[in-house]
């Protein structure tokens, strides 16, 4: 104003830009104790992150975040000397608060493992020997000493959040006994004896019994009588007195039946030498496959067959025996006494008619089985007018060649029989005309 001045000066002022980037993922949620990777996508040279809670860094592209509640995070990027600033919220889900639990903590083997989980929606359980099993709740056969240990569930809800707990399962081993049976089939009637040693008896926790059919044997061995057919199942239950484990045993025994031996022979009373017996059988039972039958008197000679004869040379009584068997190896003897009829007959007529018309013209004594023979003839006199030691010559009524009277005439019959057994006969003959 007062007219005074001073030279001009300029200056110049360069306006840099401001970086440009942005926060992701988008909306991020993670589950509590999870993380998250948050990143810076833009144009700045470097980028600060805060605050420091849940982070693995402060600076960084990319950091990770792990907060443990609902957290917002802001980034400032620079570029030369200017800087600009983003934020991002990262939620927290809370995790799921499973429970695992057991029926039976403590079973035995072969019983049934029943788990069951609360806490969630989705379930899945891990066990010893690699088991996995899906389901709130799950139940399954102890099979195997290995499923004994650690049962882990891991329980997911709605967002996919996962937690786990754990249950444990014990498994006792069954009871073991080695069981003794001194004969498992046989033909009836047998007796088997049943026997049943514990390891380290001595000192041994197990309580066992014996049951067959409705019959109970408290002592560790007995024996039984089997006497009917059939098959039989015997069980042996022994139990832990310290776990309260359970096991048994089992036989089968085959009781195999008996047949019954018989038969019968024709003709009643076989004369010796002359009739052939016919031995027929008249067994009973079950799969009879094998016939012996013995005879006493011939030397050894025995039939295989099931019907068989023989003929006896000899007179007397002698026993013949059959044995039966059946296909299990069953067998039983029937043994009868077989009488057999001396060869020796003797029959005399009392009449004859020798009179030519070839009918009865001859009297003649019939006899068999004899080794000496003597027929007489005498009238009533005494005088004896025929005599023969052939038994096939009779007396044709004649005396010195002349035909003898009407009359009746005495005859008398000296013999022995093949047995040696010397007979006398006498009696009186007719003789007509």
């Amino acid at each position: 104003s007062l007219g005074c001045f001073s030279t001009i000066k300029t200056t110049t002022i360069t306006v840099q830009p401001l970086p440009i980037f942005s926060l992701g993922p988008t909306s991020p949620t993670i589950c509590l104790n999870s993380k998250v990777v948050l990143n810076a996508n833009g144009n700045a040279t470097s980028y600060n992150w805060s605050p420091f809670t849940g982070l693995n860094s402060m600076s960084g592209t990319t950091v990770l975040a792990s907060p443990t509640s609902l957290q917002s995070y802001t980034a400032i990027g620079s570029l030369n000397t200017c800087t600009s600033s983003a934020f991002i919220t990262v939620s927290v889900v809370p995790l799921p608060n499973p429970i695992a639990s057991t029926l039976k903590p403590e079973l035995c083997l072969n019983d049934l493992i029943t788990l069951s989980g609360k806490g969630g929606i989705d379930y899945i359980w891990h066990g010893p020997a690699d088991l996995m099993y899906a389901g709130q709740t799950v139940t399954f056969v102890a099979s195997n000493p290995s499923f004994s240990g650690t049962y882990t569930l891991t329980v997911s809800e709605e967002n996919g959040c996962k937690a786990s707990n754990q249950v444990g399962v014990k498994i006792n081993l069954l009871p073991s006994a080695d069981l003794l049976i001194s004969q498992r089939n046989g033909c009836i009637p047998f007796t088997s004896y049943f026997k049943f040693n514990v390891p380290g008896q001595t000192n041994s926790t197990i309580d066992a019994y014996w049951q067959l059919g409705n019959q109970t044997f408290t002592d560790k061995q007995f024996s039984y009588n089997f006497t009917s057919a059939g098959n039989y199942s015997i069980f042996a239950f022994y139990t832990d007195t310290l776990t309260s484990c359970k096991n048994k045993g089992m036989f089968f025994v085959e009781a195999y039946p008996l047949p019954e031996a018989d038969f019968t022979y024709e003709p009643k009373k076989p004369v010796e030498g002359l009739d052939e017996v016919s031995f027929i059988n008249n067994s009973s039972g079950e799969s009879l496959n094998k016939f012996n039958w013995y005879f006493i008197n011939n030397n050894g000679y025995r039939s295989q067959n099931e019907n068989t004869s023989y003929l006896f040379n000899e007179l007397g009584e002698y026993p013949v025996a059959m044995v039966v068997q059946n296909k299990w190896g069953c067998a039983d003897t029937m043994t009868k006494a077989i009488k057999i009829e001396s060869d020796y007959n003797f029959y005399v007529p009392n009449a004859f008619t020798p009179n030519d018309d070839n009918l009865n013209d001859v009297f003649l004594p019939i006899v068999r089985g004899i080794k000496l023979y003597e027929l007489m003839i005498f009238d009533r006199w005494g005088k004896r007018i025929f005599s023969t030691n052939q038994v096939e010559q009779g007396w044709d009524g004649y005396y010195n060649g002349e035909p003898a009277k009407q009359d009746v005439y005495t005859w008398k019959v000296v013999l022995s029989t093949n047995s040696g057994d010397a007979k006398v006969y006498t009696g009186q003959v007719l003789l007509t005309r």
